[in-house]
């Protein structure tokens, strides 16, 4: 589940922090900027545009073409359903994975805010065998940014548990 589901959620502040992370260079100095602006009320699609090398680790041919993808493979109607405000109901969520008999592993991008890592933390807690795990260097999408290191992180789970 995502953080919402649980009743919990980064907030503006959170991602604007996880953004400020990667100041410093181009392209995510103007990332940043227009991430800025999103949080403050201009949500426009260019601004995403702009903002979007920061859900990837590096901005790079790959991150480039997922972002490009992600337009034209998002069903909005599903979409909608999913994170509509009746979506979830949040306590029933905690105690259905309160209820979760194996281990579980939440990964994270240490430069995602949402969620950050801390946030992820507490989605693993929800599981009574939640294990975290902070992928270095990752944003929102980890399996892009260092494709051997997730896999490598997901196999060792799978065949041995945290």
């Amino acid at each position: 589940p995502n953080a919402w589901a649980l009743g919990l959620g980064s907030t503006a502040r959170d991602r604007l922090a996880a953004a400020h992370l990667r100041e410093g260079a181009e392209p995510y100095d103007t990332a940043v900027q227009a991430y800025g602006r999103i949080l403050g009320g201009a949500d426009t699609d260019e601004e995403w545009d702009r903002a979007a090398p920061l859900f990837y680790g590096r901005w790079d041919d790959v991150a480039r073409a997922h972002f490009a993808a992600g337009e034209h493979e998002q069903n909005e109607k599903a979409a909608a359903a999913f994170a509509g405000p009746d979506a979830c109901d949040p306590p029933a969520v905690r105690a259905a994975l309160r209820r979760v008999a194996g281990e579980v592993l939440v990964l994270a991008g240490e430069l995602d805010g949402n969620p950050p890592p801390g946030l992820a933390g507490q989605i693993a807690a929800a599981f009574p065998a939640g294990v975290l795990h902070v992928q270095p260097a990752a944003a929102h999408f980890p399996w892009l940014d260092d494709p051997a290191g997730f896999a490598e992180r997901v196999g060792r789970f799978l065949a041995t548990g945290a």
